[in-house]
């Protein structure tokens, strides 16, 4: 069965991910730098520091470090979403799932441990999981990685 790129890079951990970036960014500076005429390790070193300082420059001011990750309608940013409830109802446990809705679709949504699922009618729906660096990440359809 044939998996396209999107479906991929879903499927692809992040850490992975960002390791499998850096190798062909450094990869491709490389290159340039020999083309350029420079030390290849100078070309790799802008291949990889280069667009990792943009990239983070722009996850910063678009919000993408935010507490939540982009509703699947796109508006609702990680801090748009209205807090509904806490189940079940007393002491926080790792199991406790904190319901949100999208303040723009009215899509529900809850947290449980670092996963945030869709809530649906047949139950939760894994959407995304939170890593130590509060990257959002997609996740398979059992939750995991």
């Amino acid at each position: 069965m044939s998996v396209g790129a999107k479906e991929w890079l879903k499927q692809l951990p992040f850490e992975t991910g960002l390791v499998l970036a850096s190798f062909i960014l450094g990869a491709a500076g490389a290159m340039i730098g020999v083309l350029a005429g420079y030390n290849p390790l100078y070309g790799a070193s802008l291949g990889v520091f280069a667009p990792s300082i943009i990239l983070i420059v722009l996850v910063i001011v678009l919000g993408g470090l935010s507490g939540y990750p982009v509703c699947r309608c796109g508006r609702c940013k990680g801090n748009d979403y209205t807090f509904i409830e806490i189940e079940p109802k007393g002491v926080v446990t790792e199991d406790t799932e904190f319901h949100y809705k999208c303040s723009f679709c009215a899509r529900r949504w809850a947290e449980k441990g670092s996963v945030f699922y869709e809530v649906t009618p047949d139950g939760l729906k894994p959407y995304k999981k939170r890593f130590s660096t509060n990257i959002w990440w997609w996740v398979d359809a059992s939750g995991e990685q």
